[in-house]
């Protein structure tokens, strides 16, 4: 049986107190490098495998191509929701600690 858990650069909160969103302010220095960092790993090319398998029809020029076109980096997401919402509830496990 699980008797604990140890959770390492992690929060329970991410509204209130994720690295880069501090409870409605904007951690601007940490918030530019972790969402540039995710950028790049975000807009990398699909790897066959984990897209569907290896089939001669399968595009995976346009899926990547799909992806970089919709691609938005995280900042101005967290820009864009400055209230706590859905967007921040989803993933903090504050909201329900029985779910754990």
């Amino acid at each position: 049986n699980l008797a604990g858990i140890i959770s390492a650069y992690s929060t329970d909160d991410r509204y209130n107190n994720d690295i880069h969103y501090y409870g409605g302010c904007l951690a601007a220095q940490e918030a530019l490098s972790w969402s540039t960092q995710m950028l790049i790993w975000l807009s990398v090319p699909p790897h066959p495998l984990y897209q569907g398998g290896i089939d001669k029809d399968f595009d995976l020029f346009n899926i990547w191509q799909e992806r970089l076109h919709n691609l938005m980096p995280l900042d101005f997401y967290w820009i864009k929701h400055q209230n706590r919402n859905e967007y921040w509830r989803h993933g903090s496990v504050c909201e329900d600690y029985s779910k754990i």
